[in-house]
C-alpha cells in the first residue's frame, strides 16, 4: 500500500500493517473554521493521528485515542472524523464516525449510504461519548467513497438534499467505470453550477476518498485520493 498526505480537508493514509492482517487504515475528517488556527489545529490532528493509527488496533480503538488527544490538547474547535480499516482481503471495511457525514457504498444493486443510524458526537466532548463501529462487506463490484461537507453542502438546499444529490450522482458514475475517470466525473458533475462555499478542488475542504473492492491503487487525479 501506498501512502501519501495532502494539506487541506484532514485525509490520512497511513502505512499498511501486515502482522496485524490489516491493509490499510483509511482516516477523512473535518476542522471548523478557516484560516491559521483551522490549519494548525488538522496538522496537530493529523500528526496525532498517525500516531494513533501505528499504535494499531481497530477503528474504533484509534478513534478513542483521538477523542482523549483532542479533549486534552484541542483548541476547543469542532472536529469531525471518520476512520475506517480495510482488511488484508478487501473484503471488509470497518469503521466509525465522529459527527462525520456516512461512506457512500455503490454496488451492482445501486448506491447508499452505509448507515442510516444517528451519527456520533463530534470529538473533544467534555465527556468521551460511546462511539459505535460498523461494518461495510466488500462484495465483488463494490465502491466506497469517503467524502467531507464541502462536497454535499450547499447555500440554496438542505443537507438532505446534497445528501441524495451525491447518492443519485455515484450511482450513476461510480459502477464499472476505471477509478480516476470515475471520481472526476463525480466532482464535475457534483460542483455542476455555483461554486461551493466550501472548496473542492484542493481547498479546505470538499475531499474525498474513493475505494473499489479488488483494487489495490491508492492514487488518483483532481485533488482526490483512491484507496
Amino acid at each position: 500500500a501506498n501512502t501519501e498526505y495532502h494539506n487541506g480537508g484532514m485525509r490520512l493514509c497511513p502505512d499498511a500493517r501486515p502482522d496485524d492482517g490489516l491493509f490499510d487504515v483509511l482516516v477523512i475528517g473535518d476542522v471548523a473554521g478557516h484560516g491559521l488556527p483551522a490549519a494548525s489545529l488538522m496538522g496537530k490532528m493529523r500528526n496525532a493521528l498517525r500516531a494513533h493509527a501505528l499504535m494499531g488496533g481497530t477503528a474504533l480503538d484509534i478513534l478513542r485515542r483521538a477523542d482523549e488527544f483532542h479533549r486534552h490538547f484541542g483548541e476547543g474547535e469542532l472536529v469531525t472524523l471518520l476512520v475506517g480499516v480495510l482488511t488484508g482481503d478487501l473484503s471488509r471495511f470497518r469503521y466509525v464516525s465522529a459527527g462525520h457525514p456516512p461512506p457512500l457504498v455503490v454496488g451492482p444493486g445501486g448506491a447508499a449510504f452505509a448507515s442510516d443510524h444517528g451519527a456520533n458526537p463530534p470529538l473533544g466532548l467534555p465527556q468521551p461519548p460511546s462511539f459505535v463501529e460498523e461494518e461495510v462487506a466488500m462484495l465483488p463490484g463494490t465502491s466506497v467513497l469517503l467524502y467531507t461537507d464541502g462536497l454535499i453542502e450547499r447555500r440554496d438546499e438542505s443537507l438532505d438534499s446534497g445528501l441524495e444529490r451525491l447518492r443519485s450522482t455515484g450511482e450513476k458514475v461510480l459502477n464499472g467505470t476505471a477509478l480516476n475517470d470515475a471520481i472526476t466525473d463525480l466532482l464535475e458533475r457534483m460542483i455542476d453550477g455555483p461554486r461551493p462555499a466550501d472548496d473542492v478542488f484542493g481547498g479546505d475542504d470538499g475531499d474525498a476518498i474513493f475505494g473499489e473492492s479488488g483494487d489495490d491503487t491508492l492514487r488518483g487525479d483532481a485533488g482526490v485520493d483512491l484507496v
